[in-house]
């Protein structure tokens, strides 16, 4: 799985533009070479690390429209969510990535 921050990023907005939408974070973990059946805790946070230290990329929820994370929300709690779900895949799609610059915001 990619560790560098700016290639995460910068695979997050490829993926993003293939798609041509939002992405959730099972969509992040496959553009960062590691499918989300297969994704570990520490492979999530360090997405949503890289996500928490981007001013491109942004997370949040989707009711109706998209609606940001507040800003002091913390990649590991995030995870943990992931995580202590019966179904982590199902609970990495209900949090979205969206370009803040203006592709898909």
């Amino acid at each position: 799985m990619e560790t560098n921050p700016e290639k995460i990023i910068d695979n997050l907005l490829k993926d993003m533009r293939e798609v041509d939408d939002w992405i959730c974070i099972a969509d992040a973990t496959a553009a960062n070479e590691k499918d989300a059946f297969d994704a570990t805790y520490e492979d999530v946070v360090t997405i949503l690390e890289a996500v928490k230290e981007s001013p491109s990329v942004t997370i949040g929820k989707v009711t109706r429209r998209f609606i940001d994370l507040p800003d002091n929300w913390s990649p590991s709690d995030v995870a943990k969510t992931i995580f202590s779900s019966a179904d982590p895949i199902t609970a990495m799609m209900h949090f979205w990535l969206r370009s803040t610059e203006g592709i898909y915001s």
